[in-house]
């Protein structure tokens, strides 16, 4: 039990980590002819990241938790969008999970920064707990299994958060009430996250990458403070679930400057 707790505590670090970024982190690196290892520090975990290949196009990350248990690993890839973009780190190729004692807990495989092929779940002892296959993020096959080795039904192993109320309405009402908010001149896509617990309340939200107006920021938090409820006595958002346990997620929004208005899409 023990576990498979903290083990579920840190399983946002896996999965909502898809695009590999090295702001807001301490960095010492060291170089030789064969590699380029850094280590970068977060609030409650290190990386150690090593790009290999000759070009350096190519990096594993060995996440670790605070204590310096190796907790999972990760293969990217750097992606030229041209000049005007830039390169993006994609993860891509094979991934783990790792318990606590080491032995495993998750593999699968990343392609261009989704999900595809086998995703496997072992107990702690070894076993498959769980067997998914999946196609550009989407599961086309899951089988569970109990620790006698029987199959039985199951839900995915990871659940997105999603609204508890008609899309469509919501997406109406963030179109009203981000126009006076948002300036046309921020940018021609504005995006922001709502930071929602493993019980569905929204507990922050966060500008995308580019959106230093707290202004801008304060009066997002305001109006979905101040949402209302779909659905009466019940939060508008049900959480993300990761092997049977409710997690804390993100939830995107992103506004486009279209025909002279801020239109609202819910990317995943």
């Amino acid at each position: 039990m023990t576990l498979f707790i903290r083990i579920s505590a840190y399983l946002h670090l896996f999965f909502f980590a898809c695009f590999y970024t090295i702001v807001n982190a301490q960095t010492d690196r060291t170089v030789s002819d064969l590699s380029v290892i850094e280590y970068q520090s977060h609030d409650d975990y290190y990386e150690r990241i090593i790009y290999v290949g000759k070009k350096k196009d190519r990096f594993i990350v060995e996440t670790y938790l605070a204590d310096s248990t190796l907790y999972r690993i990760d293969n990217y890839r750097f992606i030229d969008q041209g000049v005007n973009f830039g390169f993006l780190a994609v993860r891509h190729g094979p991934a783990k999970i790792l318990y606590n004692n080491g032995k495993l807990y998750v593999t699968c495989d990343y392609n261009m920064n989704k999900l595809s092929g086998p995703f496997i779940v072992y107990y702690p002892d070894g076993a498959i707990k769980r067997r998914e296959l999946y196609r550009n993020e989407t599961v086309k096959k899951s089988v569970c299994y109990d620790t006698d080795g029987g199959e039985f039904m199951c839900e995915p192993f990871y659940q997105r958060i999603y609204f508890k109320g008609n899309p469509r309405e919501l997406k109406a009402y963030l179109d009203k009430k981000l126009q006076p908010i948002l300036d046309s001149n921020l940018s021609f896509i504005v995006t922001f996250e709502l930071i929602i617990n493993e019980i569905g309340q929204v507990v922050d939200v966060k500008m995308g990458a580019g959106r230093s107006s707290t202004a801008v920021a304060a009066a997002i938090r305001k109006m979905v403070q101040e949402m209302p409820r779909w659905h009466e006595n019940e939060l508008n958002w049900k959480p993300a679930n990761m092997d049977g346990v409710a997690v804390p997620g993100k939830w995107l929004v992103q506004a486009n400057w279209e025909r002279s208005a801020w239109r609202v899409s819910f990317p995943f």
